[in-house]
């Protein structure tokens, strides 16, 4: 048998050129922005490669292709503006009026208050029936 030679490894690909990237700032509906001051402008703060803390401030703008339009029922948005009501004793919580353009932790706590204001009514409907029962 003749020596084979052995087999030589394939030569290593030349490195990919990684892409850069620019930061871009989000572009929002006009409804989503519609919290008087709150959302007019965000802060960030972060560290540098020089170890020095940067804060930045920019403006937010809404999406030139949402002036005018309207949202869907189900849009966040939309949601969260049509949403209203007490925020019940019963429930546990405060007894307050609802804020106008409330915030997503507002109207998590609304659905809360819905969520303990069903449970207690279950409860008391059992009570019931165990007492009809009896």
């Amino acid at each position: 048998l003749a020596a084979k030679k052995p087999i030589k490894r394939p030569q290593q690909p030349a490195k990919p050129e990684l892409s850069s990237f620019s930061k871009e700032m989000p572009k929002y509906a006009d409804e989503c922005l519609n919290y008087e001051e709150l959302w007019s402008n965000m802060q960030e703060t972060y560290t540098n490669a020089e170890d020095e803390e940067v804060t930045e401030e920019s403006n937010l703008e809404s999406d030139p292709g949402t002036e005018g339009e309207e949202l869907l029922d189900y849009h966040p948005c939309e949601v969260a503006k049509g949403a209203g009501g007490v925020f019940g004793k019963k429930a546990g919580q405060s007894g307050k009026t609802a804020p106008e353009n409330m915030m997503y932790k507002d109207w998590n706590d609304c659905m809360q208050g819905d969520i303990n204001r069903d449970f207690l009514a279950a409860k008391m409907e059992l009570g019931h029936t165990i007492q009809d029962e009896v």
